[in-house]
């Protein structure tokens, strides 16, 4: 099922075709701009992924961040190197899947999408979320195992190992449920968000304006942070806590007990660890998503 969806996924890239009074742009060329997009979205996430991922793991004063960061060894190294990576592969889909999905969309459902104008946005939240099981989590349970310093059975003296990964394949996409309803969430609302916002700010559909889109950033960040982040934060803990007990005789613990124990625990609050650096980067990629996208055919 993962690599059937893995190869439609890289089929649909290459299907981007235009429309037939379109002139025909190279997939080289469409290659090196969805790279060059994806590159400066990770630049610019980088720094407030620093900070989320430091006062996740410290729960530190911010202004103890800097510090924290110049003293770290090579621990942080790799879970920064892990989220850049991620962040990448992220925007490489959203910038290419989201377009896609739409035209598809349109082109299969007319009377549907004229009917409700939400539907294509929905489709290409769908498939982005879909997606990430594959761009994302991965990584998300990486970034764990790194920040517990847990055992990842293809990862051994700082190397990764090819062939150990591809027999513990079923190792990476653990958790795929949990990280298409966190991601569906997350990325639902910023898209649906951007959708009514472009027309009842602005009244259009296409292109926006980097003005425009910095509103629509100062609108939507807050409400993403706020609804969405303690999903994600919940997600990456409940990796945690299934990482730890693996390999042992206990049973694994399903979403909905780690949920209730948190709640007992009086821990809930601690999904909101980072929430305001949350709130900075949803801020400036909200901005750049919603301005790359609106220029996407």
């Amino acid at each position: 099922m993962i690599k059937k969806f893995i190869l439609c996924l890289l089929a649909s890239w290459l299907t981007l075709l235009p429309a037939d009074d379109e002139k025909i742009e190279p997939t080289s060329s469409k290659l090196y701009r969805s790279l060059e997009k994806g590159a400066k979205r990770a630049v610019v996430a980088l720094p407030f992924d620093l900070t989320i991922i430091i006062k996740q793991l410290t729960g530190a004063p911010y202004k103890n961040i800097p510090s924290i960061f110049f003293k770290a060894d090579t621990h942080l190294s790799k879970i920064l190197s892990t989220q850049f990576f991620e962040t990448c592969l992220r925007s490489e889909v959203i910038y290419n899947l989201y377009p896609w999905a739409k035209t598809q969309t349109n082109k299969y459902f007319p009377d549907l999408s004229a009917k409700y104008s939400i539907l294509p946005t929905l489709i290409a939240t769908g498939a982005i979320s879909l997606s990430d099981v594959i761009c994302a989590n991965p990584f998300e349970r990486m970034k764990v195992c790194f920040t517990n310093n847990l055992k990842i059975p293809f990862y051994e003296e700082e190397r990764f190992k090819p062939i150990e990964m591809l027999t513990n394949h079923r190792w990476l996409f653990k958790g795929g449920t949990i990280t298409f309803l966190s991601s569906f969430a997350h990325v639902g609302t910023f898209l649906s968000l951007n959708h009514y916002l472009k027309q009842y700010l602005f009244d259009k559909d296409g292109p926006l304006t980097i003005y425009e889109s910095l509103i629509i950033g100062m609108a939507i960040s807050p409400v993403q942070a706020t609804l969405t982040y303690p999903f994600l934060t919940f997600r990456a803990k409940l990796h945690a806590e299934q990482l730890l007990t693996l390999g042992q005789k206990q049973k694994e613990i399903s979403a909905t007990q780690y949920f209730i124990s948190l709640i007992k625990n009086g821990s809930a609050s601690t999904l909101f660890y980072g929430w305001r650096s949350r709130i900075g980067r949803g801020f400036i990629l909200v901005v750049l998503d919603s301005y790359l996208l609106s220029q996407s055919k």
